[in-house]
């Protein structure tokens, strides 16, 4: 999983992701604040490249603060701003509505602040939409 996300397999990560919610957890573990476990988690997974990269959680960059960022220590290689953000379908919102409120806080925000003044080259942004155990990556798609 981890691999798939140093090397930019988005897609991939986001798969093992699902896989791992639902082998683990209860359905119970997210009520209350979903956000929480889902940052914690992949915080938690996230310790095991400390080694290549920086990581960062709950930090201020830009005009905000973003949930986690990933630094690698090699400014060549891709860095990441993750958002989560737990979908609210009793107000109707969807999963194509909740990513895009999230991608669009990492934007206005500039939550990639940081890794532009390390050098970082790529910076891939992320949203983690979920709704209890469902859930989905996405990237921003990248403009030209």
């Amino acid at each position: 999983m981890l691999k798939a996300l140093v090397e930019g397999d988005v897609e991939l990560f986001g798969k093992f992701l699902r896989k791992v919610v639902a082998a683990v957890f209860s359905y119970h573990d997210f009520s209350g604040e979903p956000e929480k476990v889902y940052h914690a988690l992949v915080a938690g997974l996230l310790v095991w490249i400390s080694d290549t990269h920086e990581i960062k959680s709950n930090r201020e960059s830009g005009y905000g603060r973003y949930d986690i960022s990933i630094i690698p220590h090699d400014p060549l290689k891709i860095g990441y701003i993750i958002e989560f953000k737990a979908m609210d379908t009793e107000d109707g919102e969807t999963v194509e509505t909740a990513v895009k409120a999230a991608l669009k806080q990492i934007e206005e925000k500039k939550y990639e602040t940081e890794l532009v003044e390390k050098g970082i080259k790529t910076i891939k942004k992320l949203a983690i939409v979920f709704n209890g155990k469902d859930v989905l990556v996405k990237e921003k798609e990248p403009t030209n």
